[in-house]
């Protein structure tokens, strides 16, 4: 009878450890599975703002390094924006076009005069969106749009444009 009485006290204790085991790995699962979404998430995020900002950085960038009087312009392009950023060097005039084309940021950089088609540029990123528009008499207004159609926006103040 002691034997008995013995094995079911050794049940009731091993059940018992299973249980606190079975709610330990269950617990553990729930956290480990938050921590994976909130994880995913936030790479989504930040994919989704480098795929906004680079472009925008890309552009300004391009835009400061050349801002002098007469040598950023916006231009229709077929029936497209296109940034137009002038410079001399060794005494040839040169271009280098931005603009969006079929999905993707391009640049050309053509001898001023040379007439291209859009599709000649070079592929520099992926972009859904890429507005681009003259404000003010100094102010350059340029909005990208990513797949998830979140929209990253920058104004630019052209010195440029403020000495004319």
């Amino acid at each position: 009878m002691k034997a008995k009485y013995r094995w079911n006290e050794y049940t009731s204790e091993t059940l018992l450890m299973l249980t606190i085991l079975l709610l330990f790995v269950s617990t553990s699962f729930i956290v480990v599975k938050v921590g994976a979404d909130v994880y995913k998430k936030i790479v989504q995020d930040m994919e989704s703002h480098f795929e906004r900002s680079t472009p925008l950085l890309y552009i300004a960038t391009k835009i400061r390094q050349n801002d002098q009087v007469g040598k950023i312009e916006l231009e229709q392009k077929e029936g497209q924006n296109v940034l137009v950023i002038t410079e001399d060097l060794e005494g040839t005039r040169y271009e280098t076009w931005i603009y969006n084309y079929e999905g993707a940021l391009y640049e050309a950089f053509i001898e001023k005069g040379t007439t291209i088609k859009l599709s000649d540029g070079m592929r520099i990123m992926e972009i859904h969106d890429l507005k681009m528009q003259q404000l003010e008499n100094q102010m350059l207004n340029i909005v990208v749009k990513d797949k998830e159609s979140k929209e990253l926006e920058l104004s630019l103040c052209l010195k440029s444009k403020a000495k004319q």
